[in-house]
């Protein structure tokens, strides 16, 4: 994303303001959160900081991971309040990733798992398709609406049940 220094040429009479830009662009590439979210829900960032505070490099060994790779994940995440990052460099819960953890009553995991998964995502890449049409992009993509498709996928079906 561009930095706000540059964003702000923008800021012309005609032009919107460098706030508006930088809010229609991160609406632009909201997928790249959804699957820096999708990514820590999979491997259960979460539920490995309930204990506390750790470092990228202990996630990543538990998680059988890059260490650069998920700090990054972590920073991004953490830049969006999903996280925190300590002073020391580890991470922590926030009231964000605690909706992600099995322990939690009326945690939202599954819907996360869910809206990021092919089946639920790649059809939203056709949706003017769908404006155009009037025809649902689940069933351009998936050949049926959702019931019927899900009685062809029961993984499918067991994420979007619970």
């Amino acid at each position: 994303m561009p930095s706000r220094d540059a964003l702000d040429g923008f800021a012309a009479p005609d032009l919107p303001n460098a706030a508006a830009v930088h809010r229609l662009l991160a609406m632009a590439s909201g997928n790249w959160v959804a699957a820096a979210v999708h990514a820590a829900v999979a491997l259960g960032i979460a539920d490995r900081l309930a204990a506390g505070p750790q470092a990228a490099t202990d996630l990543a060994e538990a998680t059988q991971t890059d260490p650069d790779a998920l700090r990054r994940l972590l920073r991004i995440l953490a830049a969006h309040g999903v996280f925190a990052e300590c002073a020391d460099g580890r991470f922590e819960q926030t009231e964000l990733s605690m909706l992600r953890r099995n322990d939690v009553t009326g945690n939202v995991r599954s819907v996360v798992l869910m809206y990021a998964s092919d089946v639920w995502r790649v059809p939203w890449g056709e949706l003017l398709h769908s404006i155009r049409t009037g025809e649902t992009a689940f069933a351009k993509i998936h050949g049926a609406e959702l019931f019927e498709y899900m009685k062809r996928d029961a993984v499918f079906a067991a994420t979007f049940e619970r």
